[in-house]
């Protein structure tokens, strides 16, 4: 894992270039000589609803498995911002119990999880009678594009693949589309 520095913000490249630019003018890290003191930081900013999606997701029960706590609520602002309602596991067992108590419209899942991953939770998920959980549309996000190529997350039975870093409002349009919106 890298080594981060103060006042990065990990998970600026996953966010839209205006909040990007917000992030880095807050930076305030003190340089070698620097008298001055530390401002306190201040706590991130609320995300906005994205634009151009104003609610397309209202009403939609969305699932999303990652064991990133980080990515699992990045997804889940976003998504609440386009009015889903929102339920998240941090693994993939967990994500597949919820899923059949749930039965929600979409899942959106991480491939690459300790433990149990996100092909195991696909290949459970589509084994399962319709009666139990109704064939519903799962989106593969994952931050290993070569290793998880398009054709293979396809082939193994997701609706659609999502690269990380994942734009916000290309979240919410990817899950509108699979949702049939």
């Amino acid at each position: 894992m890298p080594t981060l520095e103060a006042g990065h913000d990990p998970h600026a490249e996953a966010l839209p270039e205006r909040r990007r630019q917000r992030v880095r003018s807050q930076d305030t890290r003190r340089h070698p000589g620097d008298q001055r003191l530390r401002q306190p930081e201040r706590p991130p900013a609320p995300a906005a609803r994205p634009s151009g999606l104003p609610r397309v997701l209202t009403g939609l029960q969305i699932l999303i498995v990652d064991d990133d706590p980080d990515i699992l609520d990045l997804f889940a602002t976003a998504l609440r911002a386009c009015g889903g309602e929102v339920s998240a596991a941090d693994n993939a067992s967990d994500g597949l119990a919820l899923a059949i108590r749930t039965r929600p419209h979409v899942i959106v899942s991480d491939i690459a999880m300790v433990g149990e991953d996100g092909y195991w939770l696909i290949g459970r998920l589509r084994q399962l009678p319709t009666d139990v959980m109704p064939q519903v549309p799962v989106v593969a996000a994952t931050a290993y594009g070569r290793e998880h190529s398009r054709t293979r997350v396809l082939a193994a039975g997701f609706t659609e693949h999502l690269q990380k870093p994942v734009d916000p409002e290309e979240l919410c349009r990817v899950v509108a589309k699979v949702a049939g919106r």
